[in-house]
């Protein structure tokens, strides 16, 4: 939940339920204790440290990352491209003068 948008007296109303959930949610865990104890437990021991596929498709994830950014944004540039196709070819012009 974003604060910055809230008045002071919403704001403040926010932060204190906030923290009386938050204690309800530890206690909820503390009567469970035991319970959380052994789940905690198996799944520590099923965790594996064997890459699972090779150390190149890991490596390739920054890559994916940035052509999702930049995927949604194609559609626009097209469409602005046709609507405004002197403003475009004038930006390429600067940016090949930037060479």
């Amino acid at each position: 939940m974003d604060l910055s948008f809230m008045d002071a007296g919403m704001g403040q109303a926010f932060a204190r339920r906030f923290i009386f959930y938050f204690i309800l949610c530890f206690l909820i865990l503390w009567n469970d204790r035991d319970r959380i104890k052994i789940i905690w437990n198996a799944m520590i021991k099923k965790i594996s440290m064997k890459r699972k596929f090779p150390i190149f498709l890991y490596l390739l994830l920054p890559l994916f990352a940035i052509i999702l950014e930049i995927l949604p944004g194609i559609p626009y540039v097209v469409y602005y491209y046709i609507t405004n196709p002197e403003r475009i070819s004038e930006s390429f012009k600067i940016i090949q003068n930037l060479f």
